[in-house]
Parts: structure tokens; sequence; C-alpha cells
């Protein structure tokens, strides 16, 4: 028999959590990145994030968002699905866009963009306070002619 999580989170935190994490998606995709302030921890921890460096605040969170929209136009991101478990939400989603300037060290190709991933949050207080960012890194390499692109 497996043992089950045991959480003080109920179904209407659940939700909660869940709206907030797609309010993220909905808003720092689109540049309203004045919404960080309100939907993330201050002592935002993030983890595996594309360009070798992995936010360390919610200035930082912004920077990188300013820096990822500003490589990808023309961008749609939608999430595909979510789950959440006590404090914990997992989301697998879908970005699409056109490769319009520097991404990463990388200067635009004008190549369209269609990959997925996977993210994990813990939330805190109703934010997120911690980030795993799991792009497929491969396929978005291939896009941007970094890498052979897959067969």
């Amino acid at each position: 028999m497996f043992a089950t999580s045991t959480s003080s989170v109920d179904q209407a935190q659940l939700e909660q959590h869940k709206q907030v994490i797609r309010e993220f998606f909905a808003t720092t995709h689109r540049g309203e990145l004045e919404a960080i302030d309100r939907l993330v921890a201050p002592s935002i921890v993030t983890h595996h994030f594309p360009g070798g460096k992995s936010p360390a605040s919610r200035e930082e969170y912004k920077a990188f968002f300013r820096h990822w929209n500003g490589g990808v136009a023309e961008q749609e991101c939608r999430i595909l699905a979510i789950a959440a478990e006590g404090e914990h939400i997992a989301v697998r989603y879908a970005i699409t866009g056109r490769h319009a300037g520097d991404l990463f060290g990388i200067p635009a190709t004008g190549n369209a963009l269609d990959f997925t991933g996977v993210a994990f949050y813990r939330m805190e207080q109703g934010q997120i306070a911690e980030t795993w960012l799991y792009p497929d890194t491969a396929t978005l390499l291939g896009q941007l002619g970094v890498l052979p692109a897959a067969a």
C-alpha cells in the first residue's frame, strides 16, 4: 500500500494556487511584468533556467522575461495541463513564436519556434516561492539553428 500525502491545503487553496500560476503565465509572456511583484515571493528561488543563470529575485525574474520577450515575437504560451498537490504545482506548457531578437546570445534568425516544457512551482502564502523550469531545450536549440533540427 502506498502512503498518501497529508497536507493542510484544501481544495479551495489548490484552485487558488493554480489560478496564480495561470495568471503568471498569461501576464509574463505578454510583457506585463508588474504582475511578478504580486505573484512571486520576494525571496524567490529558481532552478534550471535557460541561459545559464536562474533568477534570484523578483527583479532578476523580470529581467529574464524582458530578455525572453525581446527575443521571441508573436509569442503564444499555453498551459496544456496543470496539477496541484499541497504547496506544489506542476505545469506542462507549449510556446510558439518567432525568434526576432537576441536570445541567450543567439542573434535573431526569424525562425519559427514551437516547443513544450514542464515547470514545477512551490507556493508560499499565495505566491510563487520556488520554480523549476524544464523547457525542451533540444527542440528549442534546433529551431534556433544551434543544434540540428529534430527529425
